[in-house]
């Protein structure tokens, strides 16, 4: 028995060195796998946080596009707005220049019939009396001197 003793106590130490080293080996083993869980979750994050990141990317772009859809927008309503505001300046000038004209368009008239008056009283050649100086006519015109004159000349 004594051999038996002896041999196990020559081997004891390498079996507890062994048993030391598969204790080690295990703690390695689970500090590894602590890391490789850490490591996962560490990834899974960066990975969460890249969607974020391209999420945000394409709503920017998005916001971006809309922006200058609007902008290419407004800048077609405000050459629009300007296209209608010229034409109602224009149409303003002739309404303007219409108003102005209406005062010479009637005294031309008058004046035409004025003149259509004098030469068909130089056909008659007759002098009318100082009464038909002071008549007047629906057209706006005085019988003055025998000859019917436009009562703004007067």
């Amino acid at each position: 028995m004594k051999l038996q003793k002896n041999e196990r106590n020559k081997h004891e130490p390498s079996l507890m060195m062994k048993q030391q080293q598969v204790e080690q080996l295990l703690q390695e083993q689970q500090t590894f796998q602590e890391i490789h869980r850490k490591l996962n979750e560490f990834d899974l994050e960066i990975k969460k946080q890249a969607q974020q990141v391209i999420e945000t990317t394409n709503q920017k772009e998005a916001i971006q596009r809309t922006i200058r859809d609007r902008s290419s927008q407004m800048t077609t309503v405000e050459d629009q707005l300007m296209t209608l505001l010229e034409r109602e300046s224009h149409h303003q000038h002739v309404r303007d220049a219409s108003e102005a004209a209406m005062p010479l368009i009637q005294q031309r008239s008058a004046l035409t019939e004025y003149e259509q008056d004098v030469k068909s009283e130089r056909k008659k050649s007759g002098t009318k009396s100082n009464n038909d100086m002071m008549k007047s006519s629906k057209s706006g015109t005085i019988v003055q001197n025998g000859c019917k004159r436009p009562m703004s000349i007067l």
